[in-house]
């Protein structure tokens, strides 16, 4: 587990990327297999300068879609069910897709003098 979560920004995009590259009945999404490259070319080099690109990307990317979504709610005449599965799904959903893009961003904006100073 310890390895794996310095990683759990990453995977959880890369997830995301691999669920939206597939869908029914044939249909394949080539910016999802862009979305995906990305992702596991930053697994794979770490490179800090690009892990803070594409988490401020991210962060600026869920905050768009948060606002998206709270728009789309705020169209619902009532609290129909509809609403209810776009609240209830969506918000989680952007709301942990915004704290993934902060953790990936501060992760790899940290300098070594603050890991070293955070270890001690």
């Amino acid at each position: 587990m310890k390895k794996v979560l310095p990683f759990l920004p990453e995977l959880f995009f890369l997830v995301v990327g691999l669920v939206a590259l597939f869908t029914p009945p044939f249909h394949f999404n080539v910016l999802a297999l862009a979305f995906v490259a990305v992702f596991v070319q930053q697994l794979i080099s770490r490179n800090k300068a690009v892990g803070i690109i594409i988490g401020g990307l991210a962060i600026l990317v869920s905050i768009y879609m948060l606002l998206a979504l709270l728009s789309e709610f705020s169209e619902f005449k009532s609290f129909t069910s509809g609403a209810k599965q776009m609240l209830f799904v969506g918000l989680p959903l952007v709301l942990l897709s915004l704290a993934m893009a902060g953790w990936m961003f501060f992760k790899n904006i940290r300098t070594k003098e603050y890991c070293e100073l955070a270890e001690n």
